[in-house]
């Protein structure tokens, strides 16, 4: 099958269904990666949030006859791969030093700083729902976090916060950006190199520290996977290349600034993992916020 035929199946789909489903199964994925930080370090969840998607992404790019990309689409596609790992990097670093609920409440600006990017970069100029969709889900995530509380807050959480804030910045770029590339390339494309260059700048770190410092933190923060932990893996990639091939095939058939919204669905997402999966009972206020959230993203569904 090519990538002609699968992409023209995947556009039977609406734009922003498409969002919401890519959104879902990142937060299937990010369920996984929960369960591994408690593991591993930062540094090789990271590691191992990427490269396993990066082989499933360079198998179907092959195996689906994707045509060879052009030079500009190459050095496009790593720019934006360096910033979402950034963007991945300081998150990982923010939720490790400040509590959860002020870290998505500050990440939670990335949709409406792609929306605004989107303006300036892009030219899209949204429509009144859409500012309305962006205002409402975000009230919605501070309302369903319980606002955000500063009194008494230590240096590290404030470190937090800092990195919680230049993450948002660095993935409403990559939203952004993500919308420039889908206009021209495969959604295949865009997938595979996201997670192809994070793989390649985090393993080479990983390997010149085994190397030239085997004594360095770094180097110590890599410890052997069992084969008990390969099933997650292969879980991992498989939701990594299929939910960002979602969100490619979303914004390449609607402007980033009328899917940034759909974001704020995660929130809910994650809080029927907590749910489910980890007994984390939601308040009454996380209902609420949720009800908003669903309702900012039922306003563009169009």
């Amino acid at each position: 099958m090519s990538v002609l035929i699968v992409s023209q199946q995947l556009r039977r789909v609406p734009p922003v269904v498409m969002a919401l489903l890519a959104v879902a199964i990142l937060c299937a994925m990010d369920a996984v990666l929960k369960d591994l930080t408690m593991r591993y370090s930062s540094m090789q969840v990271t590691l191992m949030r990427f490269a396993p998607s990066a082989m499933f992404g360079a198998l179907f790019f092959f195996l689906w006859r994707t045509p060879r990309p052009s030079r500009r689409s190459v050095i496009g596609n790593m720019q934006r791969g360096v910033l979402f790992l950034i963007a991945s990097a300081l998150f990982i670093h923010a939720i490790s030093t400040a509590p959860l609920a002020q870290v998505f409440a500050v990440s939670y600006i990335a949709p409406v700083l792609a929306a605004l990017l989107a303006m300036a970069i892009l030219g899209e100029r949204p429509d009144g729902r859409v500012a309305l969709s962006l205002l409402i889900g975000f009230v919605g995530v501070i309302v369903a976090i319980g606002g955000i509380d500063l009194s008494g807050a230590k240096m590290s959480h404030l470190e937090g916060a800092a990195a919680a804030l230049a993450s948002a910045i660095s993935y409403a770029f990559v939203l952004v950006y993500l919308r420039r590339q889908a206009l021209s390339d495969p959604p295949i494309t865009i997938a595979l190199f996201q997670s192809l260059m994070p793989a390649l700048i985090l393993g080479g770190l990983f390997a010149a520290a085994t190397v030239a410092a085997p004594q360095s933190s770094l180097a110590q923060a890599w410890i052997p996977i069992p084969l008990s932990d390969v099933p997650p893996l292969i879980f991992i990639g498989l939701c990594s290349i299929i939910g960002h091939m979602a969100m490619a095939h979303a914004y390449a058939r609607a402007e980033a600034s009328r899917l940034a919204p759909t974001e704020y669905s995660s929130f809910v997402w994650a809080v029927l993992i907590g749910f489910f999966l980890f007994a984390e009972t939601p308040s009454l206020t996380t209902f609420i916020g949720a009800a908003m959230i669903i309702g900012a993203c039922f306003l563009i569904r169009r």
